[in-house]
């Protein structure tokens, strides 16, 4: 069975956050990527799973063996307990989104 190459091969696509204190605010974190494909890729989209978790992303084009990033805030104001939270990131090459 062949594996499929990844178009972004990120260096983690899970982050644990572990203990958050509410009164602290928002945290941030930063998956880091690179371009794994022989063509510039864009992000198209990130979509949070709720409306807690704000993602920022690498606008610009990337070129092949670039590197980019997808940011995940996390407010806990008013949100006490576990937490699962994804991103779905989509791009302009082919294949299926990718799920942080």
């Amino acid at each position: 069975l062949a594996q499929r190459k990844e178009t972004l091969r990120f260096e983690e696509i899970v982050f644990d956050f572990g203990n958050v204190q509410e009164e602290a605010g928002p945290v941030i974190h930063n998956f880091q990527f690179e371009n794994n494909s022989d063509r510039p890729v864009k992000i198209l989209a990130v979509k949070p799973s709720c409306g807690c978790t704000t993602p920022d992303w690498t606008k610009d084009v990337i070129a092949p063996g670039a590197k980019g990033f997808i940011a995940a805030k996390f407010d806990p104001k008013s949100r006490p307990g576990f937490f699962n939270k994804t991103l779905t990131v989509t791009t302009d090459a082919q294949g299926e989104a990718i799920v942080l």
